[in-house]
């Protein structure tokens, strides 16, 4: 019955390793994917972004400066606005970050939003759940401990049964608590098995 209990333990403890693998296969897939659509958006897309926002205000201001400067400074001023114009207009139409639907009322870029509908397009990945691994690994454990547990009581049977052959007059006795453990023994991991 011993062996029976160490081997059905040793399964469960096998179990609850290979669930606990498992968590970490799919947290480092979850990552990664994260990984990715940030360096997308805060990367890739989000250093464009920047570069057109940079030469739109680089723009406006120059007009600003053009309309107040003297007429042949205000020509040079004109010029560059144009081409900080000129250089965010080409951009902007190749660079999803640009359109109006990440544009806030203040100018700035709504990168979150980006991020958040980049995420949407892999919700098998947004939904992976490392942790539910994580607690199948748990219960198997905790299982294969109450059956660990379950094989004290065999131990206890073992050493009386040992007791009973030294001892004719308390042999009786010691037999029946011997056997008394096994019957426990065996009630302990009956219960474990059934309670999950």
């Amino acid at each position: 019955m011993a062996a029976i209990l160490a081997a059905r333990s040793t399964m469960l403890s096998a179990a609850a390793g290979d669930a606990w693998q498992k968590t970490l296969r799919v947290e480092l897939q979850r990552t990664a994917a994260l990984l990715i659509d940030v360096r997308q958006v805060y990367g890739a897309e989000g250093d464009v972004a920047l570069m057109i926002l940079q030469d739109e205000i680089l723009a406006d201001e120059l007009r600003d400066a053009a309309a107040v400067a003297a007429p042949d400074i205000a020509t040079i001023l004109a010029e560059q606005a144009q081409i900080h114009a000129d250089a965010a207009g080409f951009l902007a139409p190749n660079v999803i970050l640009a359109a109006d639907e990440y544009r806030q009322a203040d100018g700035s870029i709504d990168l979150e939003g980006r991020l958040a509908d980049l995420r949407g397009q892999t919700p098998d990945m947004v939904a992976l759940d490392p942790d539910s691994h994580a607690r199948s690994g748990d219960q198997a454990q905790e299982r294969a401990t109450g059956v660990m547990t379950a094989a004290l009581p065999l131990g206890a049977a073992f050493l009386l049964g040992a007791l009973a052959m030294p001892l004719p007059r308390r042999r009786r006795m010691l037999v029946i608590l011997g056997w008394t453990a096994v019957v426990v023994a065996a009630v302990m991991a009956v219960t474990v098995e059934l309670a999950t």
